[in-house]
């Protein structure tokens, strides 16, 4: 009956030191987070993390493109306006007439003559090029097709990045049910170990019994870290590709 109770006292030990060393709270770093934080963690809705995607900047650069093919097309509808064309001009100025009269019969004189002017002209002409006129409903098709093409573009990117971004949140809840698991699979695997050591140093086991328990324990926690580092990866991707703090916020 005691080795039963020392067994089991070992076990208890063995799991409460694990859980003693998964619980702090509060972790600086991303790399300090531990089952419990994981488990803690609650992934943003699907929809909210797509909304949030447009904040990405590669979502500016496609509506630049968009706002300058649309610019364009206005200044195309416009262009009509360059068949007519407006002239306006003013001057002033002072008209100055300066005369020397000398006829032989009287005595030699001077005249001058001042008059300020001022003169105004305005105009307008019209000038239709018949290729612009003809081929104007072309060029403004082209503006169409090319803000069009700036969208498709832009809708195109972001389906692709939608894709990334529902490929990265079924991993990461995926890899977040099978945390769990992993944890416990190294606890229970820990605990075992220990009980064997226990039974190794009382030479109820041999030492091969004792490595092939070694290596069960040291799978588990490789199966456990391969998971966190999976779990790691598709989080810290989802973070830049929707612009939304996931492992950072539980981080802080």
């Amino acid at each position: 009956m005691k080795p039963l109770l020392f067994l089991l006292g070992s076990l208890l030990l063995a799991l409460g030191s694990y859980a003693q060393n998964t619980s702090r709270a509060n972790p600086a770093e991303v790399s300090e987070l531990t089952v419990e934080d994981y488990l803690g963690l609650e992934l943003p809705p699907l929809g909210e993390l797509l909304d949030n995607a447009r904040k990405n900047p590669s979502v500016t650069y496609y509506q630049a493109r968009i706002a300058d093919a649309e610019s364009d097309l206005k200044s195309e509808r416009r262009n009509w306006l360059n068949y007519f064309k407006l002239n306006a001009s003013y001057y002033y100025g002072q008209m100055n007439d300066n005369t020397l009269f000398n006829d032989g019969q009287i005595p030699s004189y001077y005249r001058y003559q001042g008059k300020e002017q001022s003169y105004y002209n305005l105009g307008a002409s019209v000038s239709v090029p018949l290729d612009g006129l003809f081929d104007r409903r072309n060029r403004m098709r082209q503006q169409r097709s090319r803000v069009e093409a700036a969208e498709r573009e832009e809708e195109l990117w972001f389906n692709d990045l939608a894709l990334k971004i529902v490929d990265q949140y079924t991993a990461a809840l995926e890899h977040l049910s099978l945390l769990q698991v992993r944890a416990e699979a190294v606890t229970v695997a820990t605990a075992q170990y220990r009980l064997s050591e226990i039974d190794f140093s009382n030479g109820n086991m041999d030492a091969q019994t004792l490595s092939k328990q070694k290596n069960i324990q040291s799978a588990a926690v490789r199966e456990y870290e391969q998971t966190r580092a999976a779990l790691n990866s598709a989080l810290l991707k989802l973070e830049i590709l929707t612009c939304t703090p996931i492992l950072h916020k539980t981080a802080e």
